[in-house]
């Protein structure tokens, strides 16, 4: 993975070219990528416990796009894809 600090306007451009719509989303996961990566990059101290992970629910109906944002956000940051559990 890149060693910078996402910004959420560029987080959020990536995001408007791959998906249409879901405006409102694309700001909140652009804003809660920037604050995951700000938290692990800019308050790392020796000895400091390390973050490994952190979880986004994205809910919705069929075809809203869910996926599809996760997706395009670990292309975007270089980590693996999400792990998916699909509840009926």
């Amino acid at each position: 993975m890149k060693q910078r600090l996402p910004r959420p306007p560029g987080n959020q451009i990536v995001l408007d070219g791959y998906v249409i719509g879901q405006d409102k989303t694309k700001k909140k996961l652009a804003v809660a990528v920037y604050n995951h990566y700000k938290r692990i990059f800019l308050n790392r101290q020796p000895g400091d416990v390390e973050l490994t992970k952190s979880n986004i629910l994205l809910i919705g109906p069929t075809g809203t796009g869910k996926t599809l944002l996760a997706q395009t956000l670990s292309r975007m940051l270089e980590v693996p894809s999400p792990s998916w559990t699909y509840r009926r």
